[in-house]
This record gives structure tokens, C-alpha cells and sequence, in this order.
């Protein structure tokens, strides 16, 4: 068995936010998150993507913050035998901001 790793979430910059470094040859497996998004102004519904931190980043997820004002908050509970994805071997796990979207929350993780 894989130990069971965690990690903050505190993704307050636009664009890429570094959540988990990758580690040669090892693969992220994310068991669960929570996140919560906010925007800048009410008028403003933007997105927020899970993706790996190679060249070329595959999107993994994407979420949209809500435009009424109050934070949005999505989530998932997986289990190893479930798990919400796996990134390829050597490769982080980056969350991308729309300009004005800030995201907090925190994320369970094995490296197999």
C-alpha cells in the first residue's frame, strides 16, 4: 500500500499555481479535493483547471466560480481504488486561475 499524502490548496495568483511538485518516476494518484473559488466582482464567472505542469499541460478538470457574489465550492471523495485522476509518472499537479479567481481548499494524494 501507497502512503496517503495531503496537500493545501492556496491558488491566489492568475494563471498556473503549483499544488503538488512531480517526482521522477513516481505518479500523482489524487484521491480527493476540496476547493473553494472566489472572484474579484460579482459580474465575473470564470474558470479554474486542474492540470499537469508538463509542456504541454493536459487539463484534468475544470470548475467555474460562480457570478452571484459568493464562493463556489466543488469537490470529490475517491478512494485508491476510485480515484479522481492519476498524471503521468514525473509530472506535477498545477491548478490555472482566470484573471480574478482565487481558489483555497486542500487535496489527498498517493504517489505510486
Amino acid at each position: 500500500m501507497y502512503p496517503v499524502k495531503h496537500a493545501a490548496i492556496s491558488a491566489t495568483a492568475d494563471g498556473e499555481n503549483a499544488v503538488i511538485a512531480g517526482v521522477e518516476g513516481k505518479r500523482i494518484v489524487v484521491l480527493g479535493y476540496t476547493i473553494t473559488a472566489t472572484v474579484a466582482s460579482p459580474s465575473q464567472s470564470l474558470k479554474t483547471v486542474f492540470r499537469t505542469s508538463n509542456a504541454s499541460p493536459v487539463v484534468l478538470a475544470t470548475f467555474f466560480a460562480s457570478d452571484d457574489g459568493f464562493p463556489t465550492a466543488v469537490g470529490y471523495v475517491g478512494t485508491w481504488e476510485a480515484p479522481a485522476f492519476a498524471i503521468p509518472p514525473g509530472e506535477g499537479l498545477d491548478i490555472n486561475n482566470d484573471t480574478g479567481v482565487d481558489c483555497v481548499g486542500h487535496i489527498t494524494y498517493m504517489l505510486k
